[in-house]
């Protein structure tokens, strides 16, 4: 495609790479190679992009810069590229799991780095897609899971759980084991927020459970929770233990 000065395709493969790495969800630091040509190729990018097109290489290009260049000048300009196409005019030509998923990475951003942004506006234009048939199981699982992480954050601890507990449900109705350790880590992170220190250690025995230790961010969010966990209950060295191993 470089050869052929395809700008476009070539924007489609990093975006299709950049999704390879967030859904492996193991290792980011190659993300780093695809922001440069993010960077490279959009400045000042395809004289025109369909809205398909667009929300893909927009996206991806956000998670990319959320994961690894998070003070990156340029995320809040990228974030909002996201935010405008999801508005588009043309919005239902986009598969409604391309743009579910676009949207949980937004979300993500407004959890993050924008926290006064405009979240419940985003939530209230996503969740009638996810009645729409062509939604997979998948899709709503991971929308719910940034969903959750919303509410923990404004402080709505019992909508949190509430999520998680619906969606382990829904998620093992339909054979979807590796979002367990999502959805635990999500109720650890509420119960902790929210002071309960018995529902958050039996919470983090559930995720400890389903940890896969070939799976190094799985192992680094279970001794994150664990130090959160230790601290609630007073066992400060285990916590700074628990904290140290998670870096």
């Amino acid at each position: 495609f470089a050869a052929q000065n395809d700008v476009r395709r070539e924007l489609l493969t990093a975006a299709a790479a950049v999704e390879c790495h967030y859904f492996e969800w193991a290792d980011f630091a190659p993300m780093d190679f695809w922001i440069a040509v993010y960077e490279r190729l959009l400045d000042p990018g395809p004289a025109y992009l369909s809205t398909i097109d667009a929300l893909r290489i927009r996206s991806t290009h956000l998670i990319a810069l959320l994961f690894r260049q998070p003070d990156h000048p340029r995320i809040a300009e990228t974030a909002a590229s996201v935010e405008m196409l999801l508005g588009a005019a043309d919005i239902d030509t986009v598969a409604v799991n391309e743009r579910i998923n676009a949207a949980s990475i937004l979300l993500n951003y407004f959890n993050w780095k924008a926290k006064d942004g405009n979240a419940e506006g985003l939530i209230a234009r996503v969740e009638p897609w996810l009645d729409a048939p062509q939604t997979t199981a998948p899709t709503r699982v991971w929308w719910h899971v940034h969903r959750a992480f919303h509410e923990q954050i404004r402080g709505r601890y019992a909508r949190t759980r509430k999520i998680m507990e619906d969606v382990e449900v829904y998620a093992s109705e339909h054979g979807l084991d590796w979002a367990r350790v999502e959805i635990h880590h999500a109720t650890v992170t509420s119960l902790v927020s929210s002071g309960d220190a018995a529902g958050a250690a039996a919470a983090f025995e559930k995720l400890r459970a389903v940890v896969t230790p070939s799976r190094r961010m799985d192992v680094a969010y279970m001794h994150y929770q664990e130090a959160g966990v230790r601290l609630l209950q007073h066992r400060y060295q285990e916590a700074a233990d628990a904290a140290a191993r998670a870096v």
